[in-house]
């Protein structure tokens, strides 16, 4: 089992695939909140070029970070390629942060661009999505 270890912003980098809003009124909330409570909930992270990277856990690192807070408590997990590390951060975060149609369409459209996935079928099998809503959202 892993467990939990603190490492300061410095030492960690942010999944840029997946975007947050700082401004809008649950995000303000969560950092009120971080800053009484400090972080309850880990990260979840991956070790690459020597850093700390999240999978997930982007608004808790900004939340922290607007407390104040210069450290965030994160569970390592193991070596991910870019496609597994957007599929985790997809998944972790669909359920209470739906991303938006036009953000999933950029992100979608830039793997298939660089070649993280090579078709729509293989975005819509790794994300259980049906391949006509892939299709429709690109």
């Amino acid at each position: 089992m892993n467990f939990p270890q603190a490492a300061e912003f410095s030492c960690c980098s942010a999944n840029t695939l997946l975007k947050t809003n700082r401004h809008a009124p649950p995000f303000v909330m969560f950092a009120k909140q971080m800053k009484a409570d400090v972080q309850i909930v880990p990260a979840t992270g991956t070790r690459r070029d020597g850093k700390m990277h999240l999978i997930a856990g982007h608004y808790r690192w900004k939340a922290l970070t607007a407390a104040g807070i210069d450290t965030i408590k994160i569970i390592m997990r193991g070596p991910v390629t870019d496609k597994e590390l957007y599929e985790l951060s997809y998944k972790e975060n669909v359920d209470r942060h739906p991303q938006s149609v036009i953000g999933n369409a950029f992100s979608w459209k830039s793997f298939l661009d660089i070649g993280v996935c090579r078709s729509e079928t293989e975005i819509s099998t790794s994300l259980g999505l049906p391949q006509p809503t892939v299709n429709k959202t690109i």
